[in-house]
């Protein structure tokens, strides 16, 4: 099976002065987990890459600030 890697900046309306850096922030956390399955690593390897870099990309606080995490308890609680 070809592996495949899908990332997005979540749904939200972006502002036109900031499509340019929420799509190169999209780019670069395809690029750090595409570079984990081109390695031979796991899929929750690169899945979790790739969420580190959206997470550290300024362009993308906006759709990180407004996420859940459920915890054990079926609890959502806002992500940091």
């Amino acid at each position: 099976m070809k592996p495949a890697l899908i990332v997005h900046g979540g749904a939200w309306n972006i502002p036109d002065e900031a499509v340019d850096a929420c799509t190169s922030g999209c780019h670069d956390a395809l690029t750090a987990g595409w570079s984990i399955l081109r390695r031979g690593g796991s899929a929750l390897d690169a899945i979790e890459a790739a969420i580190v870099v959206l997470e550290d990309d300024p362009s993308s606080t906006p759709v990180t600030a407004r996420t859940s995490i459920w915890t054990a308890t079926s609890n959502a609680t806002p992500s940091s």
